[in-house]
């Protein structure tokens, strides 16, 4: 048993830093995005690279809206190419920040 807890102990730690690095992209493209001068309900492409498969592009981008916790939500994306501007896009990326929203105050969040 204590050999058990002590390897997964030795895992955990092995495995937490490369974890933590997962959201790098994330973290220093939030760093330059400043939402006080993004409109409020926009999506805002932070990259996009090419896939393996032809029409596929991988994108990470932010949706910026009061509504959202904190104020932005970041997704990461594969499939075909999106348009910010798209009202259904824009639409279902408000539910989903609405979503969280509710979820996070049922939870006891403030």
């Amino acid at each position: 048993m204590i050999t058990k807890v002590a390897v997964f102990s030795v895992l955990s730690f092995l495995f937490l830093p490369i974890a933590s690095f997962a959201d790098v992209g994330f973290r220093n493209s939030s760093e330059k995005l400043n939402i006080a001068d993004i409109p409020n309900g926009s999506i805002v492409v932070l990259s996009k690279e090419t896939s393996t498969t032809p029409g596929f592009v991988h994108e990470r981008y932010a949706y910026v809206d009061r509504s959202c916790i904190g104020g932005v939500q970041f997704v990461d994306r594969y499939g075909t190419p999106i348009d910010p501007k798209n009202p259904s896009m824009l639409a279902s990326e408000r539910a989903q920040c609405e979503d969280s929203r509710y979820r996070h105050l049922e939870d006891g969040g403030d």
